[in-house]
């Protein structure tokens, strides 16, 4: 885990917490991966790096992916989480939108 940025460590341990996961469980490099390809995900979706500390709907897909992930079941929530990720993506494109002059 010591390849892990801050804000990763960040996230994991906000997931686990909120996930009653135990301090015990030894596979937070999965749990890490799961974190990186979540955002990767959405940053591809929003066409920006997204700040997740700023953007708390974004941060919150990024847990529900997570948290998907951890149970295989991300096709499961790419199908659920649709509606969203297209709000986000509308979001982000209306704000590039304003700096056109």
């Amino acid at each position: 885990m010591d390849q892990a940025t801050e804000k990763e460590k960040e996230i994991l341990s906000e997931f686990k917490e909120e996930n009653h996961i135990s301090s015990l469980r030894e596979d937070d490099e999965s749990i890490l991966n799961y974190i990186r390809e979540g955002i990767a995900d959405i940053n591809e979706n929003n066409g920006t790096i997204t700040d997740f500390d700023k953007d708390l709907i974004s941060r919150r897909l990024l847990k529900l992916y997570v948290l998907y992930a951890d149970n295989k079941r991300v096709a499961e929530f790419k199908s659920l989480y649709a509606g969203e990720y297209a709000e986000r993506q509308r979001f982000y494109f209306q704000a590039s939108c304003t700096n056109v002059q």
